[in-house]
């Protein structure tokens, strides 16, 4: 069986193993764990994130579970910084993600690292359930242009995040947006949390 017929992978104490994929520029657009739904990393010392370099085509695409723990040097999970046209013109990454779980993560400080350029490659639609506990580099959840789409969310556990401050998250350079946010079935532990969104200009 090919990595593409994969459609569940855990991946435990790859000691040394940074990325999932490594693509480079030169070797172009790959397919790669492209009908994977669920993703399980735990216990993975050396993991820096998941991607490297380009998106490999449609691995975030079919992704519906993500569980990630026990990875002390990950700082970035989703890292959408190098696009390539094709990629633009295809299903929006990480429309089928409904579950996310973060665990003991001492590193980590983005979830999602994007450009609000990206807004219409990369989206949360179906994003149901969110768990995050121990991540106590965290300052921010969603990124504004994210978080226009969530409109399916039911679930938001945070635990012991202590330098959150915002869910949903504004920078600068971005305009003001609307933000739609779902009536959540269950909201835990954001006694830490300085706001649910903030945003912050200066003039």
């Amino acid at each position: 069986m090919g990595v593409n017929e994969l459609t569940s992978l855990e991946l435990e104490s790859c000691n040394d193993m940074e990325f999932l994929t490594v693509i480079t520029r030169d070797q172009g657009q790959s397919v790669v764990f492209s009908n994977l739904v669920t993703l399980d990393i735990l216990h993975m010392a050396s993991l820096k994130g998941l991607c490297y370099g380009l998106s490999p085509t449609r691995f975030l695409q079919n992704l519906k579970q993500v569980i990630i723990k026990y990875c002390q040097q990950l700082q970035v999970i989703f890292q959408i910084d190098e696009l390539s046209e094709k990629m633009q013109r295809q299903i929006p990454l990480l429309s089928n993600l409904t579950i996310l779980n973060l665990d003991s993560l001492p590193n980590l400080e983005s979830i999602w690292k994007l450009e609000p350029s990206h807004k219409e490659i990369v989206s949360l639609t179906r994003l149901k359930v969110v768990t995050i506990s121990d991540c106590n580099k965290l300052e921010t959840i969603f990124p504004a242009c994210l978080a226009q789409n969530m409109l399916h969310l039911q679930e938001l556990n945070i635990r012991r995040c202590d330098r959150l401050e915002q869910v949903i998250g504004f920078v600068q350079e971005e305009e003001i947006i609307e933000v739609r946010i779902p009536i959540l079935s269950k909201l835990f532990n954001l006694l830490n949390c300085f706001s649910f969104f903030i945003a912050s200009f200066q003039g």
